[in-house]
């Protein structure tokens, strides 16, 4: 059963494109975050180094820093020598000595065996460049699909992990002290023969108080054509046991990517999300799955939607709110288009398409979603082959009628404008019903700068202003209503 509406409403503005890109899906993710610390958001992936011919292509990490405008800059290059090098798949605080851990997989000069490899600043205010950890694993063959996590919730953190050495393995290296991790939990994944990656997806998939690691098995060309979707629970301390298999059939084809973890349909129990793809020849067909729990341990299986696309199929999707309704949206990336999904009164609406191959020329598009420009709408990313991409919503394709007509179907927060602010910012938000609302201005670590009680509002939409008198810095913007809270980022300068 395909329960999918096709409702192209949404348009998004290309913001801003990088002439670098991730081009494979193993050489890790499209990392977003302010890795120095100065206010200023970064992308970081492994790309090509186009200028120096003797280095290697594909083993140069960069860090992009916003600037802006929406202009980006290349600020810090971590470079190897030809052959070797190093991709990152995640970013986070493995230890506690407040310097930021950037995760990543590789072989470095002089060593025979691909490792785990650990970066961190070399102080508060630098980017993750300097090795601090290497931990191997499997002997030669790759490590992949790197996450930090602390799914057995013992305040360790844990590096999960797979890699394909005699077998797919599963593993995980937890934190044991500054800049020091060990091997805790390692096990086989069956039925794994052919699997050009092995990605995974982490929440309490069953709500039943223990995490899980929901990861994928498949046999390339195998008559049977079976795909395989595990649910690996967390049973104790660094202690694992899968709980939950469920089979996808489907003919030629394999799995090729796996995301989730967020509740899209707000039934109280998130979602994974699987992409399956058949290469019969220059065509590819793909499918889009959603399993979903209906009990403890127990999963059920639907068929989203199907397309066909063209060339290698080098991708990688991901779930994010780009609307601004603090509900994420559903992004599927096949390579060669991107389509956005929206879940609406029971049905998954396709909202947005992008055709990458013939807009861009690019078969490659790894998406994540976050908000670089810190204008508090989230950013959608597109990297693949030579080139990054950043769209945005265009806000007046969404909730245009509502501002207009006054009547609103939904409640939402706009962005505050102008943003950068200075002395003072103009806030627009709408309401589905009667509410009482406040508005709050918090520092980065909390603090309530700022405070109006707006008192008991009639629904529709309202237009507020606040005058500012803040220090300069990033601060939150916080709508609170009768049922929901919605918050924004701002940028405050004298």
């Amino acid at each position: 059963m395909v329960l999918l509406i096709l409702l192209m409403g949404y348009e998004f503005n290309l913001l801003a494109q990088i002439s670098e890109g991730l081009i494979w899906a193993i050489h890790g993710q499209i990392l977003c975050g302010d890795f120095n610390h100065n206010g200023w958001n970064d992308l970081v992936f492994r790309s090509t180094w186009p200028d120096n011919p003797t280095i290697d292509t594909m083993n140069a990490i960069q860090y992009y820093e916003h600037i802006g405008n929406n202009n980006y800059v290349l600020k810090d290059t971590i470079v190897f020598p030809m052959y070797y090098g190093a991709a990152p798949w995640d970013v986070g605080y493995v230890d506690n000595d407040n310097r930021l851990d950037l995760i990543c997989d590789g072989q470095l000069p002089g060593e025979d065996t691909v490792k785990i490899i650990v970066f961190e600043p070399k102080s508060y205010y630098q980017y993750p460049n300097m090795i601090v950890g290497k931990y191997p694993f499997a002997g030669l063959r790759p490590i992949m699909q790197l996450s930090i996590q602390d799914l057995d919730r013992d305040s360790k953190k844990e590096i999960h992990g797979v890699s394909d050495a005699s077998g797919y393995w599963r593993f995980a290296f937890e934190n044991t002290g500054n800049n020091q991790c060990s091997l805790v939990w390692k096990d086989t994944l069956p039925y794994t023969h052919g699997c050009y990656q092995v990605p995974a997806a982490f929440s309490d998939f069953d709500r039943d108080g223990k995490m899980e690691i929901a990861t994928m098995a498949c046999r390339y060309g195998d008559t049977t054509d079976t795909n395989l979707v595990f649910f690996i629970e967390n049973t104790g301390d660094n202690t694992f046991q899968v709980t939950a298999v469920e089979t996808i059939f489907r003919l030629g084809g394999n799995i090729w990517d796996v995301w989730g973890g967020e509740d899209l349909d707000g039934n109280g129990f998130p979602e994974v999300y699987l992409s399956i793809c058949l290469i019969p020849g220059y065509e590819i067909y793909f499918w889009l799955y959603k399993v979903e729990a209906i009990g403890e341990d127990d999963y059920e299986v639907t068929l989203l939607d199907s397309v066909m696309s063209c060339g290698f199929p080098e991708y990688r999707s991901c779930n994010g709110d780009i609307d601004g309704d603090q509900l994420p949206e559903l992004i599927w990336s096949t390579g060669t288009d991107i389509y956005v999904y929206k879940y609406k009164g029971g049905e998954y609406q396709r909202v947005w398409h992008y055709d990458n191959w013939h807009q861009q020329g690019n078969r490659y598009a790894m998406c994540t979603v976050y908000d670089l420009n810190n204008n508090g709408w989230n950013e959608l990313v597109v990297s693949g082959g030579d080139r990054t991409l950043i769209f945005e919503i265009d806000t007046t394709s969404i909730y245009a009628e509502e501002r207009k007509s006054g009547i609103c179907r939904h409640s939402f927060l706009d962005p505050p404008r102008p943003n950068p602010a200075r002395g003072r910012i103009r806030i627009g938000f709408g309401l589905s019903e009667k509410s009482e609302a406040s508005i709050s201005l918090y520092d980065p670590v909390g603090r309530v700068v700022l405070n109006r009680d707006l008192g008991i509002l009639p629904s529709g939409y309202h237009q507020r202003e606040l005058r500012l008198s803040v220090p300069s810095g990033i601060y939150f913007l916080r709508l609170e209503t009768d049922r929901k809270t919605f918050q924004r980022k701002v940028v405050v300068y004298d």
